[in-house]
């Protein structure tokens, strides 16, 4: 996280004017990414399926009267209880390619996000085209094409207000990795998804990271004013505009 921060502080920057004050995370892991939006809100509550990431959050944020942790599978109907936070920002960042039913976890995002302009911001790995031996290796179901949330979301009443690809020259760096290195080291590790230090394949190493953030201190000046064509990444806000 240290070495990606600078690439972290870009991403942040395209969806910081669509947070709230009630907000909730799903897949929050270790909470990697909260340091940059804690402070400014008044409720913050993170949720995973793991209870080791759960008692991880609760230790290390022990004390934070702002700060909660909870279980919660949010492609699961039991959701009701969340609906009392009066939640204005969901955010779920580089999660929902790992939900195998992604249309019940997004249509419970929508229920959960239940005051009038919520906003749900997810950022999910862009272009089908690119899915490949790393993305199984760590737990990916799909990647996804740009219209393809905006539709999904449309037809469950939901309104898109914002969309935009990210990271346009992570594009051909991924694509030589996964394609033409990736499949062919994958069928060389005889345990078929980790490498011998025990990390997932795929995983981003050092020298990868720094080039994530030689790449955001390049494109970030010039993704600010211009709609990039194609990206690494997909950004898209959702709003909720009725009940």
């Amino acid at each position: 996280m240290v070495k990606i921060e600078k690439y972290y502080e870009w991403m942040f920057s395209k969806i910081e004017p669509f947070f709230g004050k009630r907000v909730l995370d799903i897949g929050s892991n270790r909470g990697s990414t909260f340091s940059f939006f804690l402070d400014s809100v008044d409720l913050l509550v993170a949720t995973d399926i793991s209870r080791k990431s759960l008692d991880f959050l609760k230790d290390r944020f022990r004390g934070n009267e702002k700060f909660q942790a909870l279980y919660l599978d949010i492609s699961s109907p039991d959701i009701d209880g969340l609906k009392k936070y009066n939640f204005d920002t969901i955010v779920c960042i580089n999660v929902l390619e790992h939900i195998e039913n992604d249309a019940d976890a997004l249509k419970n995002m929508g229920k959960i996000a239940s005051t009038i302009g919520g906003k749900i911001i997810l950022i999910v790995p862009a272009l089908s085209a690119l899915y490949n031996q790393m993305d199984k290796n760590v737990g990916h179901y799909r990647c996804y094409d740009k219209h393809k949330l905006a539709n999904m979301a449309n037809s469950m009443g939901l309104d898109v207000v914002f969309n935009c690809y990210f990271n346009m020259l992570g594009v051909p760096v991924y694509y030589l990795k996964g394609k033409l290195l990736g499949v062919k080291k994958a069928k060389k590790k005889s345990n078929g998804s980790k490498n011998k230090d025990g990390s997932i394949i795929g995983s981003m190493s050092e020298s990868t990271s720094k080039l994530y953030n030689i790449a955001s201190c390049v494109l970030k000046p010039v993704e600010r004013f211009i709609a990039v064509p194609i990206g690494l990444s997909e950004i898209i806000v959702i709003e909720n505009r009725s009940l």
